[in-house]
C-alpha cells in the first residue's frame, strides 16, 4: 500500500510481491492443515461424493459466466449514471459478489460451523486483496484513484483491526459486535458517497 501511495498504480513488481505473500500464506495454511491431519488421522473420513464434485464444477462455471455479465452490466450502468467505476465496484459489485459468501457464512454460523464461517470470510478477503489485485497487475498496470489510497485503504485497515479486536474479546462475535461491524460499514459507505457530492 505504501508503494501504491507514491506511484498511484499497481505494477508487475508490486504484483509479484503480493502474489508471493499469498503463496507464503497458502503454504503456512497447508502446513498447519497437515499437522492437524496427522493429529486426527484416526478420525473416520466420509468418502467423496462424485455428484458433489460435479455440482462444484458446474457452480464454478456458472460463477465465471455470471461474473462476466455482472462486470459488463455494471460498467454500462456506471457509464449511463456518470458514476466512477470505483463507486460501482465498492457498492454494487461488492454487494452482489458477496451474497454467495454471506449465504455460506450465515448458514454455517446457524449450523454451528463457526470455523467454516470465519474461514470463508477471512479466506475470501485475503484472496481478493492479494490475488484479485495481483494477477490482473501481471498483465497490465492497475491505476488507483486517489480516494482509494487516502480513504478506502485506511478504512479497510481500520475495519480489519476492529474485527480482530472484537474477535479477540472472548474469542467470539456476539450480536452486539455484529451490529457494530454493520454500523461501521454503513458509516463507511455513507461517508464515501458524500465525497462524490
Amino acid at each position: 500500500m505504501i508503494s501504491v501511495y507514491f506511484t498511484g498504480k499497481v505494477d508487475i513488481i508490486i504484483s509479484a510481491v503480493i502474489i508471493t505473500v499469498y503463496a507464503i500464506y497458502l503454504w503456512i495454511l497447508i502446513k498447519d492443515q497437515k499437522n492437524d491431519s496427522s493429529e486426527n488421522k484416526n478420525i473416520e473420513r466420509t468418502p467423496i461424493n462424485r455428484k458433489n464434485i460435479l455440482l462444484v464444477v458446474l457452480g464454478i462455471m456458472g460463477l465465471i459466466l455470471g461474473c462476466r455479465l455482472l462486470v459488463y452490466s455494471s460498467l454500462e450502468i456506471a457509464s449511463l449514471m456518470n458514476v466512477s467505476g470505483m463507486i460501482i465496484g465498492l457498492i454494487i459489485l461488492a454487494l452482489v459478489t458477496t451474497v454467495p459468501e454471506l449465504i455460506v457464512t450465515v448458514t454455517s454460523a446457524v449450523k454451528g460451523l463457526h470455523q467454516l464461517a470465519f474461514g470463508t470470510i477471512l479466506g475470501s478477503n485475503v484472496f481478493n486483496i492479494l490475488i484479485g489485485v495481483g494477477v490482473p497487475a501481471v498483465f497490465t498496470n492497475i491505476h488507483v484513484e486517489e480516494m482509494a489510497i487516502t480513504f478506502d485503504g485506511p478504512a479497510l485497515i481500520f475495519i480489519t483491526i476492529l474485527l480482530l479486536i472484537l474477535m479477540k474479546r472472548g474469542m467470539k462475535l456476539t450480536r452486539y459486535e455484529g451490529i457494530t461491524l454493520l454500523s461501521t460499514y454503513i458509516i463507511y459507505i455513507g461517508t464515501r458517497l458524500r465525497f462524490m457530492v
